[in-house]
């Protein structure tokens, strides 16, 4: 049994969060096998699973729970075993729970080093995996021919790159037929994350998915539940169910191993043309990072420049955050003092009264800062991640989490002169040889046409788009035939549009950029 000092750092350890009884129950009643088969639970908790398969008239239960202090409230036996390192040795009928989710830096250390050393494993698993990771890939291995895996998950493994191998254990192995997709719809109180129950079936047959996309924000209710039962029905006979809250809609199984987002049959046309009309891809034109970190904000972000001194002054630099951003331009910066550069010892400090003063009233926090394996001094930022990137006079920078479910657009903007950026914002700049002009670009990723298809082909939580290197990468993009007129045209003005929206700060013009956009994509 796993010590821990608390009940939350043992929830936090061994990923604690128990599955309500309408999840278990509507999850439990997705099972096509007889009541006669053999069904296990890899993670019981407290056996809320279990009283649902009971409840049902399933008898041939295995159930595995590593922590033993839990009260078992099924009337079956659970055995207190870790499945990762004491694997069943039998296989099943169906495979369903609600898998544990932790990070690899919070897995207890018995599961980390089984997961390291044993051959199973192989080359399965690395320090950038979440738990929940080798509970899927386990349990497809555990599943015989035609049986069925229902899990409930948070829904990043649909889309992460540390996650392609469970991408391509599902489509090598077997197809999806649920894929119901909860998003910021509130599930386990304790629990942020968008969260996704699916089910697979061992055994390649190229099935038809049924999708449904929750798109409330409330708390789930039984009525819920009730709905989605309803949905799932009608797509038994139609290929889409419209529903107020809900998008629902039968496709084809995933072919790629890139992001899954499953994308209604109407809509594909549309983001195919769209990406018809690209040549390249916008990781073929710009480098992309992300910010630095400095570990506290708040303690480096200046609050005063009137006591400051010559010296002082010296060594603030221009931040931009994500709340400074706008379409095409941004809007006030931050300063925050950065001392990294200068090799100080802690006495020198004292040629810096004011700062000095500042950075002393959080000392104990910035003490206990994530060092990233190495030693950092309290006055210092922990990561300069990407400087060289952003320190490029000319980029373009966007939120590197933008809501756009509210308002409709997101913010690619404009940063030219010294500015930095902190985590919360992430940085494009062109990459050598490449002859359109920075602007042009800015338009194409602030248009209507790429909002689209962010929306349905992004990597993306619920209402908030996610733009790291890998979604941003991907964008599609058109470049400029230099010996085509027509393109030269548009591109002409495209920039001289653009120009004028960033010189008067004014929205007004873009209407007539993407209609530029669109012809320049041959998109109506």
């Amino acid at each position: 049994m796993i010590q821990t000092n608390n009940s939350m750092t043992k929830k936090k350890m061994l990923g604690q969060y128990f599955t309500p009884e309408i999840i278990t129950a509507f999850m439990v009643g997705l099972i096509e096998h007889g009541k006669d088969c053999s069904v296990f639970e890899p993670s019981a908790g407290e056996g809320v699973f279990i009283k649902s398969l009971e409840k049902n008239g399933f008898k041939d239960i295995k159930a595995y729970e590593l922590d033993s202090t839990l009260k078992n409230n099924s009337g079956k036996v659970i055995e207190y075993r870790n499945t990762l390192c004491e694997r069943p040795t039998n296989k099943f009928d169906v495979i369903i729970g609600n898998p544990p989710y932790v990070r690899w830096k919070n897995i207890d250390s018995v599961t980390r080093n089984k997961l390291l050393s044993d051959s199973y494993w192989g080359n399965k698993i690395n320090g950038l995996n979440d738990l929940l990771y080798p509970f899927i890939l386990l349990s497809i291995d555990l599943l015989k021919e035609n049986g069925e895996l229902i899990f409930i998950t948070p829904n990043f493994w649909t889309s992460t790159l540390h996650a392609k191998a469970i991408r391509k254990k599902i489509l090598e192995e077997g197809d999806l037929t649920h894929f119901i997709n909860f998003e910021e719809m509130k599930i386990f109180d304790d629990v942020s994350s968008n969260l996704l129950i699916f089910r697979f079936i061992k055994g390649k047959k190229d099935r038809k998915m049924k999708v449904v996309k929750v798109t409330r924000k409330s708390k789930i209710k039984e009525s819920t539940i009730i709905e989605i039962e309803g949905i799932l029905s009608s797509l038994n006979e139609n290929s889409e169910c419209s529903f107020d809250g809900y998008e629902s809609f039968i496709i084809d199984q995933f072919t790629s191993l890139d992001s899954w987002t499953p994308t209604h049959p109407l809509i594909n046309p549309s983001i195919k043309n769209i990406e018809k009309g690209a040549n390249s891809l916008l990781g073929e034109i710009m480098d992309i990072g992300n910010g630095m970190v400095s570990g506290l904000d708040e303690a480096f972000k200046i609050k005063s420049n009137s006591s400051l001194n010559e010296k002082e002054k010296s060594v603030l630099i221009k931040v931009a955050k994500a709340k400074n951003l706008h379409k095409y331009f941004i809007e006030n910066y931050e300063k925050y003092i950065f001392l990294n550069d200068l090799n100080l010892q802690e006495k020198e400090l004292d040629d810096y009264p004011y700062l000095k003063n500042q950075l002393s009233s959080y000392k104990d926090s910035l003490k206990k800062r994530y060092g990233y394996n190495k030693d950092i001094n309290w006055w210092e930022w922990v990561f300069l991640r990407n400087r060289n990137l952003i320190e490029k006079k000319n980029k373009i920078v966007v939120p590197c989490k933008e809501r756009f479910d509210g308002k409709g657009f997101v913010r690619f903007s404009l940063l030219e002169g010294d500015y930095y950026c902190t985590q919360d914002v992430t940085s494009l700049v062109k990459k050598e040889g490449i002859k359109e002009d920075l602007k042009y670009f800015l338009a194409i990723l602030n248009s209507d046409l790429i909002f689209n298809w962010l929306k349905h082909r992004s990597l993306r939580r619920g209402g908030v788009l996610e733009f790291s290197e890998k979604p941003l990468s991907l964008i599609p993009i058109k470049k400029i035939d230099w010996q085509n007129k027509e393109d030269i045209s548009l591109y002409n003005k495209i920039l001289e549009i653009t120009d004028k929206i960033i010189t008067e700060k004014n929205q007004n013009y873009s209407s007539k950029l993407n209609e530029l956009i669109n012809q320049l994509y041959k998109v109506n």
